[in-house]
């Protein structure tokens, strides 16, 4: 057991994981760099990482290249420079000219960083996307608003670690969903509302791990259930009855059920250790076809992977968080990447043998680079033969050895973002004074005036007419403004939804509190009494069960 360097906690390198280092690190002018076992834990190198990804915090900014005015997920106060997508894919910019020299007597991050803050990036993370300009972190998508993390989606507002989804709002983790409000890990669902972990299933209110089910309200854990409330079954003509007098459309009854449901999850809700679908020989949560991948959650198609988080198609491949459709193979501590043969990076599109290097496309063999677009041999975006490129590489390696730096992901005091401007304060909340004793950054709060609620009219759907959307309301948890924009209005109407009395992000913050963490707890079942892995805690209230157990209740 290795102590780690921040928390103090012990935690193991096993010899599958000496092998896996052994086996990725990289060869240089014929000689191989060993990649030194970590010295953080899984926990610590996981938040090191969510500490340079800010999602949902936009400003305005304005071009570096153009002063044109911007939308940006990098504040105008720090000392860095944004562009709009279509300027930094133009032909006119050239990160290439912002190339330097390798100097032995500093450290690598601290040249890499100054490079960093030179080259201008993208003001937002968006990939073929279409009227998505108030979105970060996107591809594939169109017509979407405040979406965050989010593929292939189609007008979905207000959601993240969404994909394949359409005409829905507030959807948290969820995939292939449509006309769907209020949902976290629910996949394949149509008219669904304020439900969690639900799949292949229509017209279903306040339900929770119900699989082939439609028009239920309040239920837990059925499979190919029909007309029931709370779990009870009903005749067509008695549910119908019954759910016309909810009337859901009315906030009072939407929020009383809403609160019945969560305590109903809490009390008689049965919950699987993990959901793990057609994998063998793997552990964590939401993990699906998927072999040999270990501490893994809401991940498609890994193999021989480990503390992977919302990535797909990966081979052999630790420490990895969004990899894309294309996936990666031999890769070490990156984010936001595809290709093969990558260490310490983000942001990495079609590359091979990538190392430390951010916001980098189409390109292989470079190292310590930012920004490039098609080029090859690159060391701090300057040019080299494949001869100089090998050797030079290889005393950056020897240098970053003596310094601790190889092997190691970037420092986060380093990062263009606060902690708390990240979604590692989402994961691995932490107070200010804790954050700024760990070495991360902390932005105050924005003094914002605070204006009255302007909007005197009802919150129950039939009440509310088209002025709502030039007033101004105040959220009930947080008392800051927010408005309800046409779109929204229009989909409430068409749902037969309230109007939300919290802001969309203390909305999100509600979904984050209720999806379950990217850890794992050695417990007992709550019925046979095994030893299992779960994502619930030991001192959470919920009746937790093995899949044996789980599937002879349920089923």
């Amino acid at each position: 057991m290795n102590p780690c360097l921040k928390c103090k906690k012990n935690f193991e390198v096993s010899d599958r994981d000496k092998a896996f280092y052994q086996k990725i690190s990289p060869v240089f002018d014929g000689q191989k760099c060993l990649v030194d076992e970590p010295k953080l834990c899984p926990d610590c190198r996981n938040q090191r990482r969510l500490a340079f990804r800010n999602e949902r915090s936009l400003y305005q900014n304005k071009s570096f290249l153009t002063e044109n005015p911007l939308i940006s997920y990098i504040s105008p106060e720090k000392n860095y420079k944004v562009c709009t997508g279509s300027e930094w894919w133009g032909d006119s910019f050239d990160a290439m000219k912002y190339g330097r020299d390798f100097d032995f007597n500093r450290s690598f991050f601290e040249q890499f960083f100054e490079l960093y803050v030179d080259v201008p990036m993208m003001n937002v993370l968006t990939w073929q996307s279409d009227n998505c300009d108030y979105c970060n972190c996107i591809d594939f998508s169109k017509d979407c608003y405040l979406t965050f993390g989010a593929s292939n989606c189609e007008r979905v507002h207000y959601s993240n670690l969404t994909d394949s989804s359409s005409d829905s709002l507030d959807l948290s983790g969820s995939k292939e969903c449509e006309l769907c409000y209020d949902l976290i890990d629910c996949i394949k669902c149509y008219k669904t509302f304020s439900s969690i972990s639900c799949k292949n299933s229509h017209d279903l209110y306040f339900c929770y791990e119900c699989n082939n089910c439609e028009e239920c309200i309040g239920c837990h854990n059925l499979k190919q259930k029909k007309y029931c409330i709370f779990n009870e079954q009903l005749s067509k003509e008695d549910y119908e009855t019954q759910k016309k007098e909810l009337n859901l459309g009315k906030r009072e009854n939407y929020g009383r059920l809403y609160n019945k449901f969560i305590q109903l999850i809490e009390e008689k809700a049965v919950h699987k250790a993990s959901v793990l679908l057609n994998s063998d020989n793997c552990s964590g949560n939401n993990l699906t076809n998927s072999k040999n991948a270990d501490f893994s959650f809401e991940s498609d198609n890994m193999e021989d992977c480990k503390w992977t988080n919302f990535s797909m198609n990966c081979k052999d491949a630790y420490d990895i968080i969004a990899s894309s459709k294309l996936g990666v193979e031999k890769t070490l501590e990156g984010m936001c990447i595809e290709g093969k043969n990558i260490l310490s990076g983000f942001y990495i599109a079609g590359h091979n043998n990538v190392f430390y290097s951010m916001f980098v496309a189409f390109c292989d063999d470079v190292f310590g680079c930012v920004g490039l677009k098609h080029h090859k041999y690159c060391i701090l975006n300057k040019q080299y033969s494949r001869e100089e490129y090998e050797k030079l590489a290889l005393r950056i390696v020897n240098h970053m050895k003596k310094t601790c730096e190889w092997g190691e992901f970037f420092d986060p005091k380093y990062s263009p973002f606060s902690y708390n401007e990240t979604v590692a304060n989402d994961y691995y909340p932490l107070f200010k004074e804790r954050a700024l004793e760990l070495g991360f950054k902390w932005k105050e709060k924005e003094d914002k005036k605070i204006k009255e609620q302007s909007y005197r009219g009802g919150y129950d759907i039939k009440e509310v007419n088209n002025e709502i959307i030039k007033e101004i309301l105040v959220c009930h948890k947080c008392g800051e403004n927010y408005r309800i924009i046409q779109k929204e209005l229009d989909f409430y109407r068409k749902m037969n939804l309230p109007i939300p009395e919290n802001c969309p992000n203390c909305r999100y913050k509600l979904r984050m509190e209720k999806k379950r963490p990217y850890r794992l707890w050695n417990r007992e079942c709550g019925k046979c009494r095994k030893s299992i892995l779960s994502t619930y805690s030991p001192e959470r209230r919920e009746r937790i069960v093995c899949n044996q157990c789980y599937l002879e209740e349920v089923y």
